[in-house]
């Protein structure tokens, strides 16, 4: 799907992914969850990343909306679980340690954070106390959204989050993720979206990832002019590819008509040379003096240069090999 890409995305960049279906934009995500592994190169992390990721499916369960969304936050059922195990033991100094934990956790806020969650996204409070089977796909992915938004992370993965919201739950996720401190990766095709939230964009365009910075419409307008930019010089490549030839398919019926003769043509040209002043130019002025010398040069040298009846693919050859001489010759 790729080929020979680096990229890097800074901590704290909002960056929106997009690129035509099927072109490996979810699967970038498995490898960022390590679902996927690399046929060559790597993808790697920082030390200690915490990764929440919107999950696309959820199974019917008997649990409710709230205790679903809190068991995004692995840390508190964690700390819960280790609480509850030593109530049952009896150990007062690790309920005690545990109790701590929880505080700085902020376990008490994570019910009310969980119910916030749900009424961004849509709920009512009523639902919350509902089990996750009563709800229909839409609402069950709505539920999948609240508790990756749940889960602490420093890295947060959403594959199309505005799937199934209405505005006002869009333009409250809008929000939320504005405010987010992680670095966050989303795919959209919501136009609207990406510019209101993306700091940056990747596009994945013929096995490349390209890093535009801005938003959505910025990259409209940046793609628009690198295209432009591709096209003006892909026509001066091809107007130059037609010069050569030309001259080629001229110099051959000059040079077999010369030698039949006998007669080799004595030219010169001038040693003034204008400045170089970029890569272009000189390797256009190397180009230019190369083909002069074959066209003219001294007449020895056309001798050994040329033979009657030369072909096209050895003219070709000796252009090119004169005009590396010359290049090389300019650059040292």
């Amino acid at each position: 799907m790729l080929e020979a890409v680096n990229l890097t995305i800074q901590p704290g960049q909002r960056v929106a992914i997009v690129g035509a279906n099927g072109a490996g934009k979810s699967s970038l995500f498995q490898l960022l969850l390590g679902q996927l592994a690399p046929e060559q190169g790597s993808a790697s992390l920082p030390g200690g990343c915490r990764i929440a990721h919107m999950a696309q499916e959820v199974a019917a369960s008997s649990r409710t909306a709230r205790d679903f969304v809190l068991d995004g936050d692995y840390d508190l059922r964690r700390m819960e679980s280790e609480l509850a195990d030593a109530e049952e033991r009896g150990d007062d100094h690790r309920i005690a340690r545990i109790h701590g934990e929880l505080d700085i956790h902020e376990a008490w806020s994570a019910p009310r954070r969980a119910e916030a969650l749900l009424r961004g996204l849509g709920f009512s409070d009523a639902d919350a106390d509902r089990p996750v089977s009563s709800f229909s796909g839409g609402w069950r992915i709505r539920l999948n959204l609240a508790q990756a938004l749940m889960r602490p992370s420093d890295l947060l993965l959403l594959d199309e989050p505005t799937n199934h919201l209405d505005l006002d739950a869009c333009l409250w996720l809008e929000n939320w993720l504005r405010r987010y401190e992680g670095t966050l990766l989303f795919i959209s095709h919501d136009r609207d979206f990406m510019d209101r939230v993306a700091t940056h964009l990747v596009h994945f365009d013929q096995r490349r990832l390209d890093l535009y910075t801005g938003n959505y419409s910025s990259f409209e307008t940046q793609r628009s002019e690198r295209i432009a930019q591709q096209q003006a010089g892909y026509e001066r490549q091809q107007a130059r590819i037609a010069e050569i030839q030309r001259f080629i398919d001229r110099f051959k019926a000059k040079a077999t008509t010369t030698f039949n003769k006998g007669i080799l043509p004595k030219t010169s040209f001038s040693s003034k040379t204008p400045p170089i002043t970029n890569d272009f130019e000189r390797r256009k002025l190397a180009e230019q003096r190369a083909t002069k010398r074959l066209k003219g040069g001294n007449e020895s040298k056309d001798k050994k240069t040329l033979k009657p009846g030369t072909s096209k693919r050895e003219l070709k050859l000796t252009v090119s090999r004169a005009l590396s001489d010359e290049i090389e010759a300019r650059e040292r």
